[in-house]
């Protein structure tokens, strides 16, 4: 005796996977092997139709959600490797910009110390400017110093010439004077 059932038409429901990509919809059942699914060496509408009534809806089911499982596995994995991938870049990136941020370190330490060392050297030349300002003013006091010295000198070594002079000048008036009282002439 055998029992046949009509051809079933399944509707497709709307998947609770439809929010993972790849998975959209109740697929098809799949043999082990890849190919399309078979039961008892028949395409899988055929199978599940010569199965008892219960038992071949029961294995259709099974199969529809173990397919469903298996692409969201799959895409669940391919996701996965997604973000892995993204991870992966993400730290590269990451990476880079550490390396970026402490080459940019060792540059603004390095400029920072080449400031310092120009801001040490601005004070030593500062201070050797200020020595300088300050040996040039003592030079120039000296200087000033020793040139009113000499014109008083020089006024000093006038008045006294012209009091020699005046001296000499007054012993010859005199001289002659006394020399002219007493008739003697000297020229």
């Amino acid at each position: 005796m055998c029992i046949c059932f009509s051809t079933r038409i399944r509707r497709q429901s709307r998947s609770k996977f439809a929010n993972i990509p790849g998975v959209t919809s109740l697929p098809e059942p799949r043999r082990a092997d890849g190919g399309d699914a078979a039961v008892l060496g028949l395409p899988m509408n055929q199978a599940a139709d010569r199965l008892d009534g219960p038992t071949g809806t029961r294995l259709v089911g099974l199969e529809s959600r173990v397919s469903v499982a298996e692409k969201s596995t799959r895409a669940l994995l391919v996701e996965v490797v997604r973000q892995q991938t993204s991870l992966s870049s993400a730290m590269r990136s990451l990476d880079d910009e550490r390396a970026a941020r402490r080459d940019a370190d060792n540059r603004m330490r390095t400029a920072s110390d080449a400031v310092n060392e120009v801001a040490a050297r601005l004070e030593r030349e500062e201070q050797r400017r200020r020595t300088d300002d300050d040996a040039t003013k003592t030079l120039i006091a000296t200087a000033q110093n020793a040139e009113a010295t000499a014109l008083a000198a020089r006024q000093e070594a006038f008045k006294r010439v012209d009091e020699h002079s005046n001296r000499y000048q007054f012993f010859v008036n005199t001289t002659r004077i006394l020399l002219l009282d007493k008739n003697i002439i000297l020229d």
